[in-house]
């Protein structure tokens, strides 16, 4: 039969179906990016659809993963714990989530990125990744100062020079030793 159209009709973005006239909304979890489907197609892991009709899944934000597939809701992306961070959109395991860098440490859950972290403060140090508090954050040890933030070895606790001195722990500096007086 001819028809002098000039186009074919499908179900529009985010509806499938067989033809123009047997429509359906997608489901949650679903989406349909185009027209013409005659079905949706599912959410993977790290993305969810929270409403029908969704013409592209959204994706869980940085410091969330999620491993459920056709997920409906934003409630399936789990956070990072605290001491990691995840700089991944859409991030599909709990693989996604990476330590917090020696010398710093983040107490919050969900870090989107490590300049979440905090850094260990001047004249202290930590050797140890994924921590959760500054206690782990060592002080360098008299005799030994260090100015630099975030230090992330004992080596950065540099000795006090000759003719200089340090009683303190976590110290930023060395002291000069008075007029007739000596280090060595």
């Amino acid at each position: 039969k001819q028809t002098n159209s000039t186009s074919c009709d499908g179900c529009t973005p985010g509806r499938y179906g067989p033809d123009s006239d047997n429509c359906n909304d997608c489901p949650e979890g679903f989406y349909a990016n185009g027209a013409g489907f005659t079905s949706c197609f599912e959410c993977l892991k790290g993305e969810y659809a929270d409403e029908a009709s969704a013409t592209e899944c959204k994706l869980c934000p940085r410091g969330r993963h999620s491993d459920v597939m056709k997920a409906v809701s934003n409630a399936t992306c789990t956070s990072c714990p605290a001491g990691m961070f995840s700089d991944v959109d859409g991030a599909k395991d709990s693989y996604a989530c990476k330590d917090c860098r020696s010398g710093r440490w983040g107490n919050e859950p969900a870090a989107p990125s490590e300049t979440s972290w905090h850094m260990c403060d001047a004249g202290r140090y930590s050797e140890e990744t994924a921590r959760t508090d500054g206690s782990t954050c060592v002080p360098c040890a008299a005799g030994r100062s260090s100015a630099k933030v975030g230090s992330s070895t004992s080596e950065d606790c540099e000795a006090c020079n000759a003719g200089l001195y340090q009683t303190e722990n976590a110290s930023t500096f060395c002291l000069s030793c008075l007029p007739g007086m000596f280090t060595n």
